[in-house]
This record gives structure tokens, C-alpha cells and sequence, in this order.
């Protein structure tokens, strides 16, 4: 009767014994979206020099990063690695689509970080000398929330 019961109770621990695998989680990076265009209605001339005047860009190191569409007062810095270039709550302009134009120095990586999505994007300093000014964008719902375009024309906000 023992050796039933002793039976009876093993064989319940086994079969309740689970064999856990663990797998180490993949944390990949979602990269945002990058375009490389000048195929847009452009401001004239004269409101591109004043635009570079106005925010001290008119040198080969300094751009523009311009934030546009779906940006509703998160926490928003964008930073190098030297520098704090801006911190603040951008809201879209639902007319014009402009939040905001921040000067930056386009020899460094530059890291746009979200507080609200606890995302960032990169932009690369390989890029960033190659066009005057780069546009950020939001993108809800998507892996990395930022799509970025590079360009030499400064888009007419109306």
C-alpha cells in the first residue's frame, strides 16, 4: 500500500514538472523612416535666408531640423552628444502642419528622444551635412514613431 501511494505521488510530481525553456529576448531597434527629397513646393528664396538668419544656420555646420506633423505636447529633446539642442512640449500647427524649427550643428549625430513613447531616432551626421534642413515627423502607432526627411529646400508652411 506504501509503495502504491509513493508511486501514486511521484508519478503526480512529474507529470506537474514542466520543462522551461528561456529564450533571451531580441530587442532590435525599429529605425525610423528616412526620404531624401526636394520634389515639394518650396518657400522662396527670400523666406529661406531670413528663416537661416533668423535661427543663426547660415553656415556649412549649423541646419535645421524643422518638427512637422502629429506632434501633440510630448516631451520632445533633441540632442548631440555635446549639446542640448532643444527641450519642450511641440504642438502641430493642424493649418500649416509646423510645431517647431530648431537650429542644430550638423557635424554630430543628433538624437530626437520622446519621453511619451520612450523612443528615439538618430539622425547621422553623414546625412545631415549633405542637406540644409531635415523634417521629423510623427508617425502614431508605428515601431519607431519618427519619419525623417532630408532636404535642401525649405518646405512653404502656410
Amino acid at each position: 500500500m506504501k509503495k502504491i501511494l509513493f508511486i501514486l505521488v511521484l508519478s503526480m510530481g512529474l507529470v506537474m514538472c514542466k520543462t522551461s525553456k528561456t529564450t533571451a529576448a531580441k530587442t532590435t531597434k525599429a529605425k525610423p523612416e528616412v526620404a531624401y527629397n526636394d520634389n515639394f513646393k518650396a518657400a522662396p528664396d527670400a523666406e529661406k535666408t531670413a528663416t537661416l538668419k533668423a535661427l543663426k544656420a547660415t553656415g556649412e555646420t549649423q541646419g535645421v531640423l524643422i518638427l512637422t506633423k502629429n506632434f501633440k505636447g510630448e516631451n520632445i529633446t533633441i540632442s548631440s552628444a555635446a549639446k542640448k539642442f532643444y527641450t519642450g512640449y511641440p504642438i502641430s500647427n493642424m493649418g500649416n502642419g509646423l510645431a517647431e524649427k530648431i537650429a542644430i550643428d550638423n557635424t554630430a549625430d543628433i538624437t530626437i528622444y520622446d519621453n511619451h513613447t520612450k523612443k528615439e531616432a538618430v539622425i547621422k551626421a553623414s546625412d545631415s551635412k549633405k542637406y540644409k534642413f531635415v523634417y521629423v515627423e510623427k508617425k502614431p502607432g508605428a515601431k519607431n514613431p519618427f519619419a525623417i526627411t532630408y532636404s535642401n529646400k525649405l518646405a512653404k508652411f502656410d
